[in-house]
């Protein structure tokens, strides 16, 4: 068997590129952050270089290529179809992928927690019984989709050969072993700047005064990056799951229901929403009602509130691999 042609970065444990300031709850609406989410667009990338400008101009013409979960079990999908397979095993992949590859996630109940809490930011207070009803909604969400993963993954492993199963494994760890890098301390100057760029869109797009300034710098300043034991954590998390995972499904016996799937390893799946409650909190009480009404629309319409180029709301705090992905 040939080795599989997986794209580099189908598995990519970063640590490092998690801690971009994006938030799960405004980001995971338009985009896949994590590890998963760079793995698909690294491929992609290397896709559409392979086929230069001929591959472009024929783009009309070419059948719409296969879109796969892209969870964790996603990765595994995209490595397996790699393989030398024959029609009837491409089939049953196939097959084993179908539940989950329309899943569009917990949308519904991530915008509803959406408009709940611009809902708040408008009436100058938290409604917290219907916030955390909107959690627990999206909790039980994301714990029903790890297991439509698992189930889907436990399929594709009894649809592969041994010798299959190893060349993922393979590969994925060749990949793996490829991308991954440990976190680079973001520092006290990184931090600073950080703040410094936040402050200046928030006093942009909210219209602060001097005072609103200083006291919105003081809840940044509370909201600063983790540090460096904090980063090599996750980072150790991350890896630890993948390694896990592989290790397991290169055997004979494998139950994916006995793993961690979820895209934050060690936390629980309303940690990010958790965190940006605490943010707003701070910056209600400093806010006028035109002000807070402004900080909604970065929730109820977040591409529009953002910098063209960025994916970072100013209704989030800094977060660390807190991306939900859906």
């Amino acid at each position: 068997m040939r080795r599989i042609r997986t794209a580099a970065a189908l598995i990519v444990v970063v640590a490092a590129g998690a801690c971009n300031g994006k938030s799960a709850t405004t980001a995971s609406l338009d985009a896949e952050p994590g590890p998963e989410a760079a793995a698909s667009s690294a491929a992609e990338g290397l896709s559409a270089a392979d086929g230069g400008a001929d591959a472009a101009l024929s783009d009309a013409a070419a059948p719409a290529p296969v879109v796969h979960h892209r969870g964790l079990a996603g990765v595994f999908f995209r490595a397996a179809l790699e393989a030398d397979l024959t029609d009837d095993e491409r089939a049953a992949i196939d097959k084993s992928e179908e539940p989950i590859r329309s899943d569009p996630g917990p949308r519904h109940e991530l915008a509803a927690y959406h408009s709940d809490v611009a809902a708040s930011l408008k009436a100058g207070r938290f409604d917290m019984a219907k916030l955390q009803a909107d959690e627990a909604a999206y909790a039980k969400a994301v714990v029903a989709r790890q297991d439509d993963q698992a189930t889907a993954l436990n399929a594709l492993h009894g649809a592969l050969t041994a010798d299959q199963r190893k060349a993922v494994v393979e590969s994925l760890r060749t990949s793996q072993a490829a991308h991954e890098h440990p976190p680079s301390p973001i520092g006290d100057a990184g931090a600073s700047e950080w703040a410094a760029h936040r402050l200046e869109r928030m006093k942009s797009q909210l219209v602060l005064d001097l005072d609103q300034q200083k006291e919105v710098a003081a809840v940044l300043a509370r909201s600063a990056p983790p540090s460096a034991s904090a980063m090599q954590a996750h980072f150790d998390a991350m890896k630890k799951q993948m390694d896990a995972l592989l290790t397991a499904f290169e055997k004979d016996a494998f139950d994916a229901k006995k793993f961690d799937l979820s895209a934050t390893p060690g936390k629980k799946p309303t940690a990010a929403m958790d965190s940006q409650l605490k943010y707003l909190e701070q910056l209600l009480p400093i806010l006028t009602a035109g002000q807070r009404d402004r900080l909604a629309i970065s929730i109820e319409r977040p591409r529009d509130a953002r910098d063209r180029g960025r994916s970072e709301s100013i209704s989030e705090p800094f977060e660390m691999g807190g991306s939900v992905h859906y």
